[in-house]
């Protein structure tokens, strides 16, 4: 979910192929992408993430689509990215008193010069409205991975509590892989798990925090 331009495509591309690298074309409107599956092997389990658009189903809810996570993503260079973001996100929560989870991206942090969002602000928001907020560049594929595991992470979390907590992997087991294809990425991800009050969270604020 998110404003036209923010970056949606783009990140959506990157999940698929480490291949992309995107660029930023200001006031062009994304265009709209069949829907995508990605597979992500994720602490010997591997599951298939599908992506929607939600500019391809306006009408979520009305449709009663299985969603586990909404990702709200937004520019950190347009204010106004920002208030629709939160908009999305208070009318999730409070309208449709939906309980799942919900990750809140800041996009474009490449773009630092042109920087209108503070990431304090952000963080804010995110623990008012109980999501998980990290930032991103789909132009560099920074934090992509992250962010890839991170929903896959919060789904796993909510399906089965008991099992977030064997998501951390040893030190030593830190690998990842993704295929080629445009179409499909195995992503190994056995580190870089992110999660409410542990070491990692606390000591890098670009990985989800509360």
């Amino acid at each position: 979910m998110g404003a036209p331009g923010v970056g949606k495509s783009a990140l959506a591309r990157q999940f698929m192929t480490s291949e992309y690298k995107g660029t930023y074309e200001t006031n062009t409107p994304e265009i709209i992408e069949p829907e995508r599956n990605v597979n992500v092997l994720l602490d010997g389990k591997e599951s298939t993430l599908h992506f929607l658009d939600e500019e391809q189903h306006p009408n979520f809810e009305a449709e009663d689509l299985p969603i586990d996570a909404y990702v709200v993503i937004f520019s950190v260079s347009d204010s106004t990215s920002y208030n629709e973001a939160l908009n999305s996100i208070r009318t999730l929560r409070e309208v449709y008193r939906i309980n799942r989870a919900i990750i809140l991206v800041g996009n474009k942090i490449d773009l630092a010069r042109q920087r209108r969002v503070a990431k304090h602000d952000a963080l804010k928001m995110a623990k008012k409205y109980d999501c998980r907020y990290t930032e991103t560049s789909a132009a560099l594929n920074h934090h992509v991975d992250e962010l890839l595991v991170g929903i896959l992470s919060q789904i796993r979390e909510q399906v089965s509590p008991s099992a977030a907590a064997s998501l951390a992997p040893p030190n030593d087991s830190k690998h990842r892989s993704r295929s080629k294809s445009p179409a499909k990425a195995i992503t190994d991800f056995l580190g870089k798990i992110f999660g409410g009050g542990d070491k990692k969270a606390k000591s890098c604020e670009t990985l989800f925090v509360k």
